[in-house]
């Protein structure tokens, strides 16, 4: 008599996390500031009790040449020779609210286009020290940070365009103001949106921009990839004179999606790098590559 015994298949799947790297493009190309402005999430301001301007670290040495970002600022934007090494003294700066022509550099404000309350209510209390650091400071995209005059700055103070608005350039100061939150990926309040909204509806608002969007919207976010380990089926066959017997295979499959950088340990984005093509990432595991910008010639780590 053959005696037959087919053993039951077994198959184990065991999953494994593997964290993914998923972002948005990395610019706005070419959008019209309305556009943009559609694309912000509206919603009322929150946590104003807990803000503090300490929870903004600035200002920065970034790339270490003695120059924080407020001296990196008044470089950038005086028409005219500056003196001074490390702290700028003396330079020529328009300031665009009022219209002053400056030439003492402590007669000077950097300005925050959005105040860093605003920012805290906008979303920023959700974000890391890091990411509070970086748009504290941020030197990548020019409208960030504005050199105005002191007295200008101080009468906008931390308030919004539904409360103030410039004596000079009112268009170019919303377009600067939109295009900034879309960056950082900051929300705007009912009455806000709808002073935009407003002023953003005729050829003001059709204006194109490029703008680079920054970390807090390409924060990364962990998902699980499956890593699928499957034991195949074994099949014993026993007759009176054969025996087969197939062998146990194990597969494995990892996926993810995260590039080798050229640079180890972490960068420190906007501060200065070579060679240029080096990519690396920020401490908060955002790819960033050494390049120049349409506007800066210097290699800096940049997305």
């Amino acid at each position: 008599m053959r005696a037959l015994r087919i053993a039951s298949v077994l198959a184990t799947v065991v999953v494994v996390s593997v964290p993914l790297i998923q972002s948005e493009p990395s610019k706005a190309e070419g959008a019209s500031i309305r556009s943009l402005l559609t694309r912000l999430v509206n919603a009322g301001e929150s946590d104003s009790a807990s803000y503090s301007r300490k929870l903004f670290k600035h200002w920065i040495d970034a790339d270490r040449d003695c120059q924080d970002t407020r001296a990196e600022v008044l470089l950038r934007e005086s028409t005219k020779t500056t003196t001074g090494k490390c702290s700028v003294t003396t330079g020529r700066w328009l300031s665009q609210y009022d219209g002053q022509v400056i030439e003492i550099a402590n007669k000077v404000d950097i300005d925050h286009m959005i105040p860093l309350k605003e920012a805290w209510e906008s979303g920023a209390s959700k974000w890391s020290v890091d990411l509070r650091t970086q748009f504290a400071n941020d030197l990548e995209f020019k409208w960030s940070l504005i050199a105005v005059s002191a007295s200008s700055n101080r009468s906008k103070g931390d308030r919004d365009p539904a409360q103030w608005l410039p004596k000079n350039g009112v268009c170019d100061y919303l377009q600067r103001w939109v295009a900034v939150k879309y960056r950082w990926g900051l929300s705007v309040d009912p009455a806000e949106s709808s002073v935009l909204t407003r002023e953003l509806s005729g050829a003001c608002g059709d204006a194109t921009v490029d703008v680079p969007v920054a970390l807090a919207s390409l924060s990364p976010t962990t998902t699980t990839a499956p890593s699928t380990t499957t034991v195949a089926s074994t099949t014993t066959t026993t007759a009176p004179s054969t025996t087969t017997s197939t062998s146990t295979t194990t597969t494995s499959t990892t996926s993810t999606t995260l590039a080798t950088a050229s640079v180890s340990g972490t960068i420190t984005p906007g501060a200065f790098c070579s060679p240029a093509g080096a990519t690396g990432y920020s401490s908060s595991r955002v790819l960033y590559t050494c390049k120049t910008s349409s506007t800066d010639t210097r290699n800096r780590w940049r997305q």
